[in-house]
């Protein structure tokens, strides 16, 4: 499919000054095979969603931290780089050299996230990479004790083996042409990206040399840049380091409390001694997702209420949090109390038993829906005044449970 566009040359003629293509050659075949390298695209872009697909579901990465982008350079794009005073006497055949006329772009929101992809990809694809036209923009700054940009980029040859999550009957080309074909690969978080996009616009389209003070402006911006990245990420280790915190103590705290409740003779203070992790809207979602918590959620369902004990929202937002503090609940054992609760548990079932008059069947409750009806049942009738003030709970919900019918 790529062809030679070596052309003859003459002993006599000095060999800097020669171009070594024709380019409206390669151009015209380019054009002819563009097509093959919009499949090739798609193959790429479906082959690397899947391997980031799977690392979220090995838990290496989080959900919708990776945006993948992808293009085949256009053939006036192409043109326009083989056409350049500082590329005509570089390639001898443009359609093997030029490594971008595919390209796949992966934004991460931190560094933590670009290394991982990018470990994942050079261990997928170690024997497609062209280490040569391969950089690492981050290490090579770094022994130059310069700020810039930091992304990572690999250059990878097709591979058959990316096929085995794209359907053939997709493809409408023979697969031998896509062998030798080149790609490649950006991987950056997408401060990075922002500023390559910034940098690229106004130092290489500006069609200029920049001067001096327009250099350091940028020099300046580019250690900006990487300071903010790298705080963004010291963040996001924090976040994670805090998180895990919260989570053992939940755990411990879970089991602790199915202890007490076989062992009833179990002293108060040693009850009350239990430690507990302060509420906010990461440890309402771990609370939620701890296995022993959604066992006291499944022991209040009855004959008309049944709760979604293993869907988890998605996040929570900060009107709960504000419910939660509104009525003094302040920790994760507040809210143990909270499902333990007898009485309120009453009020729940009649919640559940009111609603079942107006429609069929039972009544289906997410646990947030739950803990927001438990919290109003215990809240006293100050607390009750603020929750409708500032409106944090649904108003019907509120209309039911203040009712006769569920008093």
């Amino acid at each position: 499919m790529i062809k030679d566009f070596n052309l003859e040359v003459t002993p006599e003629e000095p060999l800097k000054d020669i171009i070594k293509f024709n380019s409206k050659e390669v151009l015209e075949q380019y054009k002819k095979d563009v097509s093959i390298y919009k499949s090739f695209e798609s193959i790429l872009r479906a082959y690397i969603d899947a391997l980031i697909d799977k690392a979220v579901k090995e838990g290496k990465l989080d959900k919708n931290v990776a945006e993948t982008q992808s293009r085949t350079k256009t053939p006036e794009s192409f043109e326009g780089k083989i056409n350049r005073d500082d590329k005509r006497l570089k390639y001898s055949n443009p359609l093997k050299e030029v490594t971008d006329l595919v390209g796949v772009k992966i934004l991460l929101t931190s560094i933590k996230d670009s290394q991982i992809v990018y470990e994942i990809l050079r261990a997928e694809l170690r024997e497609q990479i062209d280490e040569e036209n391969s950089i690492d923009k981050t290490q090579e700054l770094r022994e130059q004790r310069k700020f810039g940009y930091l992304g990572k980029h690999l250059v990878i040859s097709y591979s058959p083996k990316m096929l085995n999550i794209v359907s053939k009957q997709d493809l409408d080309i023979n697969e031998e042409k896509l062998e030798g074909l080149k790609a490649e690969i950006q991987i950056k978080t997408l401060l990075q990206h922002v500023w390559a996009e910034v940098e690229h616009k106004a130092r290489y389209k500006a069609g200029e040399e920049l001067s001096a003070d327009k250099k350091r402006y940028f020099d300046r911006l580019a250690a900006l840049i990487e300071v903010a990245d790298d705080l963004f990420k010291d963040l996001i280790d924090e976040s994670e380091r805090i998180n895990q915190e919260a989570q053992a103590i939940i755990t411990q705290e879970q089991e602790k409390s199915q202890f007490f409740e076989k062992n009833e003779n179990q002293s108060l203070e040693k009850k009350e001694k239990i430690k507990s992790a302060s509420l906010d809207s990461t440890t309402v979602l771990l609370f939620l997702k701890n296995e022993r918590v959604k066992e006291k959620f499944k022991k209040l369902e009855n004959i008309d209420l049944m709760i979604l004990c293993d869907e988890e929202p998605i996040s929570v937002s900060a009107k709960f949090i504000q419910l939660l503090h509104c009525v003094k609940l302040d920790y994760t054992k507040d809210l143990n109390l909270l499902l333990e609760d007898k009485s309120l548990r009453e009020i729940l079932h009649r919640y559940a038993a009111y609603r079942d008059k107006y429609k069929t069947g039972k009544s289906i409750l997410q646990k947030l829906n739950v803990l927001q009806i438990l919290i109003y049942a215990k809240a006293n009738k100050e607390q009750k005044e603020e929750i409708k003030s500032k409106k944090l709970i649904h108003e019907r919900m509120m209309q039911i449970l203040d009712s006769e019918d569920t008093k």
